[in-house]
């Protein structure tokens, strides 16, 4: 098989995140027909990215955008052309191509005696170390071309940026048309990191060395292997491609991966977590739960852990589940870039004489749904009982951020979340089966833990279906009849979720000879 004629940006980024995704993006139409469509939260960022990139081009007058998207010969033709005209002081989307690498930069500014600064623009909150493949390879790219480069710069949100009103965003969750400034002070909204010595540092250590490697990958007539890892599940090829080849168990549903060992068993020949020697180095306390549930097939408990960490959880409970949706460039006055925002809550009540009665809230107008979200959900928790959640960091952040929003409310918010107690680690560290496959979301072990409820006739089954239905839900163009339907499948679905941890725990209890 012959050598892609080019290695692109995106291509070689995907492909020092994984070197078989690298080679099945390199290779659309072997390949392209076995991934699975983009879902909603992906194009969200992919949205969200386009605007901020859009948007932040108002912070460079005079700058002139190159096209020709899908022809690069034109486009670098272009480029070209506007490197040499001095009224030319930025550029956006230039292309270049040099040595089989083509990258095009977000932007590129004249800095003067021939050189030039290089801006990659990044709708994050924070540089990251996992941009510096991106930002090495277009400094490359641009110097083996002959350019002189000064300086790299990543451009991002600035996290501490307060929007000012509501008129940036169109609709919660983001609108995917064309960005607009009115609402944003640019000069706040985004900052710009100095990477330079980073991005050289990476690309004189790692650059050479993947090229060599992706090269030898893509002339070869088949994907290379990689070892699963939890991350995999997220990728566009995993159901079709990668977890049909591969072992039902992967040794990365073992967990943490401490000092090289996940790695230690694939050298070994260990795919899959049912082979695994219990004597096995590297393996920790940690690790043992995962393998006494491939020895025993079944759903195993710690009894002695569960009865430790579940002591303190005696009815009235509480539990609580939230729904939120995030933007990258905020929406609502006096929020900040990738805030959630809570719109819907759902609360089980467990009374000592074992009644349960449910409460919820969901605010579905498109204003500002976070002073009525926190005011309903203070009036309906009260001031005694643990207050129940599944992975305590979303919905305890969430009550920090409305204190910080609304002073008013900062007192009862902060006694709410110290009333707190997270069930995700009981999870963790207390009971296991092979079907979950090493996750502990909610989603994986209700259906292990508690089997009488399931998501599967749901109209919703995700978070991230949720904010998709948010989105719809608001938006005027929806009608009255699909408004409906879908207030309905939200309420329907986070109930569950909150309805799963009343009987997970109850289920707990029963094994502890509570019940």
């Amino acid at each position: 098989m012959s050598t892609p004629a080019r290695i692109s940006k995106s291509r070689f980024t995907r492909y020092v995140q994984c070197p078989r995704l690298g080679y099945l993006q390199s290779y659309p139409d072997r390949f392209k027909h076995l991934a699975d469509p983009l879902d909603w939260l992906a194009l969200h960022l992919i949205g969200e990215g386009t605007r901020a990139g859009e948007l932040a081009r108002d912070c460079f007058p005079g700058g002139v955008l190159i096209g020709h998207v899908w022809n690069l010969g034109r486009a670098c033709a272009e480029t070209a052309v506007a490197m040499r005209n001095d009224a030319v002081s930025h550029l956006f989307e230039p292309a270049f191509a040099v040595e089989g690498l083509l990258c095009r930069v977000d932007v590129l500014c004249k800095a003067g005696d021939g050189e030039v600064d290089l801006i990659e623009v990044k709708a994050a909150n924070s540089a990251k170390a996992e941009h510096l493949p991106d930002v090495g390879f277009q400094l490359a790219v641009l110097e083996r071309s002959g350019l002189s480069v000064r300086s790299v710069g990543l451009m991002h949100f600035n996290p501490d940026y307060v929007h000012p009103d509501g008129g940036g965003g169109a609709a919660p969750c983001g609108a995917h048309g064309a960005a607009s400034n009115q609402g944003y002070d640019l000069a706040e909204l985004f900052v710009v990191d100095d990477v330079t010595q980073e991005a050289r540092r990476w690309v004189a250590e790692n650059l050479d060395g993947l090229l060599g490697s992706m090269r030898a990958d893509l002339a070869r007539a088949e994907p290379p292997r990689v070892p699963l890892r939890h991350g995999c599940k997220e990728c566009a090829y995993y159901r079709q491609f990668c977890a049909p080849a591969g072992p039902l168990h992967p040794v990365c549903e073992l967990g943490a991966d401490r000092g090289g060992l996940f790695a230690a068993l694939y050298a070994a020949g260990i795919e899959d977590v049912r082979d695994v020697p219990p004597d096995f180095p590297g393996l920790g306390a940690g690790h043992a739960l995962v393998l006494e549930a491939a020895q025993t097939k079944g759903l195993v408990f710690k009894l002695e852990r569960l009865s430790s960490l579940m002591e303190e959880l005696e009815p009235p409970l509480l539990f609580a589940d939230f729904e939120t949706f995030m933007a990258g460039l905020p929406i609502y006055a006096g929020t900040r870039p990738w805030q959630q925002i809570p719109f819907q809550w759902s609360l089980y009540i467990l009374e000592a004489d074992g009644s349960v009665r449910h409460e919820e809230f969901l605010k579905a107008d498109g204003d500002d749904p976070r002073r009525a979200f926190a005011e309903s959900l203070l009036g309906a928790v009260g001031s005694t009982g643990r207050v129940v959640v599944y992975n305590k960091g979303m919905e305890s952040t969430r009550l920090k951020e409305l204190a910080r929003d609304f002073p008013d409310l900062a007192e009862a918010l902060d006694a709410l979340d110290a009333r707190i107690f997270d069930l995700l680690p009981v999870v963790r560290q207390c009971c296991y089966h092979l079907d979950l496959h090493g996750s502990r979301s909610l989603k994986s072990v209700t259906p292990v833990v508690a089997p009488h409820l399931s998501y599967e006739a749901l109209g919703l089954k995700a978070g991230a279906q949720a904010m998709e239905a948010y989105e719809r839900l608001v938006s005027p163009a929806t009608s009255d009849a699909e408004g409906a339907r879908v207030r309905a499948d939200l309420l329907q679905y986070c109930a569950l979720d909150t309805l799963a941890m009343v009987e997970i725990v109850k289920r707990f209890w029963s094994e502890m000879g509570k019940a």
